[in-house]
Parts: structure tokens; sequence; C-alpha cells
């Protein structure tokens, strides 16, 4: 729909194009059952769900924090942002299931972390283009 808004095409004439662009290879598509999101195709899976999170204020925001600080517990998170821990945790499961964080536990916290270095070359190449 934000392709629709953004070119002004209807509907029919915007998939009609999505769908040779898709099999010509210039796009690829990732479905789910509520939406599509189309990348370039250099784009890889891991990169597409980096920008998927990164469209997401709380969830950019506790990425940028992991990228400040290194590691960063729920509490912590909780109170930077001003957002309640059942929302924040909510975010931290999302990136978590897509690989993009992992948790440590130390004593009674855990701190949360980039999962390797190559997601901060990626998240810099992503926002620099």
């Amino acid at each position: 729909m934000e392709l629709k808004r953004l070119t002004g095409l209807s509907y029919g004439t915007l998939t009609y194009h999505l769908t040779r662009l898709e099999r010509e290879g210039s796009i690829r598509a990732v479905r789910s059952a509520r939406k599509s999101r189309y990348y370039t195709s250099d784009v890889d899976d891991l990169q597409a769900d980096i920008i998927e999170c990164i469209r997401n204020r709380i969830c950019k925001d506790i990425i940028s924090m992991i990228v400040e600080y290194g590691a960063v517990t729920l509490d912590g998170l909780a109170k930077a942002l001003k957002k309640a821990k059942t929302t924040i945790n909510y975010h931290i499961e999302r990136l978590r299931a897509r690989g993009i964080i992992e948790g440590k536990r130390i004593g009674r916290y855990i701190f949360y972390s980039l999962r390797d270095s190559s997601i901060l070359d990626r998240l810099g190449a992503l926002l620099s283009s």
C-alpha cells in the first residue's frame, strides 16, 4: 500500500509491474500472512529482517542502544526508552526470533547484544545507502 501511495498507480498496475520485476530477478518479495515487502535482489534474508525491524521505532531504539552501549538489560531499556517492560520484552523477542540480538544471563540479569559483528556491518551498509 505504501508503494501504491508513493507511486499513485492503481493496485492492479502496481501488482503487474512488481510481478514482472520479481520474475526478472530485479526485486524479491518476502510475503507473510498480512503483507508483502519488496527488496532489491541484493538484499539477503538477514538484511530484510533488519530493515523490517528498524522500520519499527521501538525496535530501532533498542538496536541503537545496543550498538551504543554494547549490551543492555531489559530494565535499562525500559528506563531509557520510557516504555513498559512488557512492551520492550515483546520487541526484544521479535529481534531475538529474527536472529538479530541474543541474550546472555549474568547473575539475575539478561544482557542483550547483537548476535555477531556482521550485523553491525550490515546495519552500517543499510544506513549508509
